[in-house]
């Protein structure tokens, strides 16, 4: 029975196995990307263009009312000779007070919170605020500033921290090309930098307003780039970056109600002014930045995140057909930093120090503060380490091998001492094995804008992972099922967050193979050798190789410092 209703109905069969044989060979090759889990906005070049024509998009106000007198906001200057006297005497607390810092700080050499150039003004305001606090102090710093930097090229030249640093670290002296600071030093012209903005006595005249109005907050669309949002289908989140919830409008209208309740009104006037529309005017200003702060205590900015969250995830799940789950405002925690290293054209030791904990800190943590998302924080770290290519430190482009070199380069000459623990860190390092697939499990989590799908295949080529599919075809027919392509990716995920985190493997962000590494291995053994004294280092070399368990790593270095070591047995 069976066989003749097969055979009744053989090409109804044919034609339906056909039409599966397509269907099943359409999902797995999948021309159209239809089945693609790809990580983007749907013609996003067009979306981000849209949405930067929105302009702004406000998400919380603040209604209220601010009093601001004209004692806020007109002082009476102070005397030229009292200028000159305030000023110099700052100056004379200031230099003592660099002094005091650096004759208390200790740090050791991995301390991460130790004194450099980006750090020294906030620790100098945390000992001594009176000095920073002071109205005289900004002006001070770029009198300062100027005098030293006369004849000075451009890449030399001192701003405040570069200044306070070099006082801080040259025991209360800056040298320029032509002028030296010193606690000794008699500044002259002072008053050109304060006469015009240091105002310190009250008049006794005065006019008192309320200003009732609004502060609207949101997001400004005209600072986004294309680069700056894109969706991880994965986990359905849109990621927005450098473009924060900020105060958008401040303002107070004539009239807060037309006609009923007025926008601007006079309390309190005491006294005739010469010019008293002048006056008020800059009443009505102060009571406007005094609304603007009360709508941040308020907590404004928060509102406005919030809210903004919720009105993108709906604009942007009608723009892309997706349930968009979460939105994650993001900024990149890099670049600062980066920026205050590009200004001088070489690396100091105190940068090598902070650079090597911040990246060693970076790969291990995420600082919930800038990301939420960990791959997030390692591509913004790859841009970081890239740039930071671009100078060399320690006779190599910047990387980790050289960074780590930055305690024993303090001095001009490295003693027995230090020349010992370098080589036991040169001789010790355990990157060597498996450096290539290190390397690819770093570019590949920082990588984060890359399909799901990618993502696995990526893992699955460079071996990071395994499939139990024995061919090909059982691969695709599997990963046709969510549940296995999901696993496979969190397999993938969290093999290489757990071998990034893992302390030794840190030099994953600096080289893409065991050549790249020992050739710089080699070469910043090379220059350290240039920077030790005359004295002899006796070590033994067994010890060493029980240290290192690579004796081929120990023979090289040594060979680089047989000028510096004498080879001893140990008993």
């Amino acid at each position: 029975m069976i066989i003749s209703f097969l055979l009744k109905n053989i090409r109804s069969i044919i034609d339906a196995l056909i039409i599966a044989a397509i269907i099943v060979v359409f999902v797995i090759f999948d021309p159209f990307k239809w089945f693609n889990t790809g990580i983007n906005i749907r013609n996003t070049p067009v979306s981000v263009q849209n949405i930067r024509e929105i302009r702004q998009l406000i998400t919380a106000e603040y209604y209220g009312e601010a009093i601001a007198s004209l004692s806020e906001s007109y002082m009476e200057e102070i005397a030229p000779k009292k200028i000159n006297e305030e000023g110099q005497n700052l100056f004379i607390n200031l230099i003592t007070a660099v002094d005091s810092l650096r004759k208390t700080d200790k740090p050791g050499w991995f301390t991460f919170d130790a004194i450099h150039k980006w750090n020294i003004e906030s620790r100098l305001g945390e000992y001594f605020p009176w000095i920073t606090h002071s109205k005289l102090y900004p002006n001070l710093m770029k009198c300062l500033c100027d005098t030293i930097n006369k004849g000075l090229p451009a890449n030399k030249k001192f701003d405040t921290k570069k200044l306070l640093f070099e006082l801080y670290d040259n025991k209360g002296i800056c040298k320029g090309s032509s002028f030296e600071i010193s606690k000794e030093t008699e500044l002259v012209n002072l008053t050109k930098y304060f006469k015009s903005d240091i105002k310190l006595q009250e008049k006794k005249k005065n006019i008192v307003y309320i200003g009732r109005g609004w502060v609207k907050a949101g997001i400004d669309f005209g600072k986004l780039k294309p680069d700056d949002i894109f969706y991880n289908s994965s986990n359905s989140t849109l990621y927005i970056k450098n473009c924060e919830p900020e105060i958008l409008n401040c303002d107070i209208n004539p009239w807060f109600i037309p006609n009923k309740v007025k926008g601007f009104e006079l309390i309190k006037q005491k006294g005739s002014f010469d010019n008293p529309f002048a006056e008020a005017v800059k009443v009505k200003k102060a009571c406007i930045e005094n609304l603007r702060l009360q709508a941040m205590n308020s907590g404004i900015i928060n509102q406005a995140r919030k809210n903004a969250r919720e009105s993108l995830m709906n604009l942007f799940s009608l723009l892309m057909d997706s349930n968009v789950k979460q939105v994650v405002f993001t900024k990149n925690k890099f670049e600062q930093i980066l920026n205050e290293i590009q200004k001088d054209t070489l690396i100091s030791n105190q940068e090598a120090v902070f650079i090597n904990e911040l990246t060693a800190k970076s790969l291990k943590d995420i600082d919930t503060a800038f990301y939420s998302d960990y791959r997030m924080q390692l591509a913004d770290l790859s841009g970081f380490c890239s740039k930071l290519q671009s100078f060399k430190y320690a006779g190599n482009p910047v990387n980790g091998i050289s960074l780590d070199m930055a305690p024993f380069l303090q001095n001009d000459k490295i003693d027995t001492i230090e020349l010992d623990k370098a080589i036991k860190i040169l001789c010790t390092t355990a990157y060597r094995d498996s450096a290539a697939i290190k390397n690819d499990m770093y570019r590949l989590m920082a990588s984060y804008r890359i399909p799901q799908n990618d993502f696995i295949d990526s893992s699955l080529t460079k071996g990071i992972i395994n499939y139990h599919p024995k061919t090909d075809f059982q691969y695709k027919m599997a990963s046709l099922t969510r549940i296995y392509r999901d696993s496979l990716y969190n397999r993938a995920l969290n093999k290489c967050t757990k071998v990034l985190k893992t302390p030794k493997n840190r030099y994953a962000i600096w080289f893409k193979s065991r050549v790249d590494y020992d050739s710089t291995l080699i070469q910043t053994a090379r220059y350290l050798q240039t920077k030790c004294d005359a004295n002899m280092l006796k070590v033994d070399k067994s010890a060493l190789i029980n240290l290192s368990k690579d004796t081929t790593q120990v023979k090289r270095i040594l060979g680089v410092f047989r000028e510096n070591v004498e080879i001893v047995k140990k008993k």
